[in-house]
């Protein structure tokens, strides 16, 4: 973890002194992608919502030419986020609640930017990597299952979890919070030659910042790894 945070912190430091250093920086392509991202949450809350989401996700990007090898690339990119938590059964003397199956599913516009490294070749496959950080805003957002089954007047709170906030219908993703900083790692290869080219990446998304509620019992963070189909063209 460490050793990401030190890497995108450098490679956001080169994208941000890069054309400081001369003018050659062009637009050298777009590109538009879809596919899957599977996240869960890390931290403590992972002992309880150790569940993994699986969604779609999708983006457009800017490619901005640096060098032969070398490109700055801004994106804007749609995704889901969150984990889920099989049955649980909260024991109160006589009495057993019962919260079944859940998973939080929290929607990020997530804006990165990245360092993309293109190794040089001649031929029909062109690898490359990616590294950066980004801001997510978060846009919304569902609890999906709920209800609960109890021997008893369900009066419990779920202090586990999020202090003051009552299990019941109401929608805690509400109260995550709007801003999430994230560090990725990916790797891709671009398939064709000429001015447009189809993309195959996958990618290593890590939360830096808590993003559940005030008074959260146990801390958080996002993970996400995610791969995607692309078209890429000039």
């Amino acid at each position: 973890m460490r050793t990401l945070l030190q890497l995108t912190a450098l490679a956001t430091a080169l994208v941000a002194l890069l054309p400081a250093a001369g003018h050659a920086a062009s637009i050298d392509g777009y590109e538009v992608q879809a596919g899957a991202a599977n996240s869960s949450f890390q931290g403590e809350v992972h002992d309880v919502f150790g569940e993994s989401l699986t969604s779609i996700t999708g983006g457009v990007a800017l490619r901005i030419r640096l060098s032969e090898a070398v490109s700055i690339q801004p994106e804007l990119r749609w995704i889901q986020k969150g984990g889920g938590t099989g049955p649980i059964s909260i024991y109160s003397g006589p009495d057993v609640f019962t919260f079944p199956s859940l998973e939080w599913v929290v929607n990020y516009l997530d804006v990165p930017l990245l360092a993309r490294i293109e190794a040089p070749t001649s031929g029909v496959v062109h690898p490359y990597l990616l590294l950066g950080s980004g801001v997510a805003f978060k846009v919304g957002g569902e609890v999906r299952g709920g209800g609960f089954s109890t021997t008893a007047v369900p009066t419990l709170r779920y202090a586990q979890i999020f202090e003051g906030l009552q299990y019941s219908n109401r929608n805690v993703v509400d109260g995550f919070r709007d801003i999430d900083l994230d560090a990725t790692l990916g790797m891709g290869f671009g398939i064709g030659r000429g001015a447009s080219r189809v993309t195959l990446e996958a990618r290593w998304i890590e939360g830096l910042l808590d993003p559940t509620p005030d008074g959260s019992d146990l801390p958080a963070r996002n993970r996400a790894f995610t791969a995607t189909l692309g078209y890429a063209w000039r």
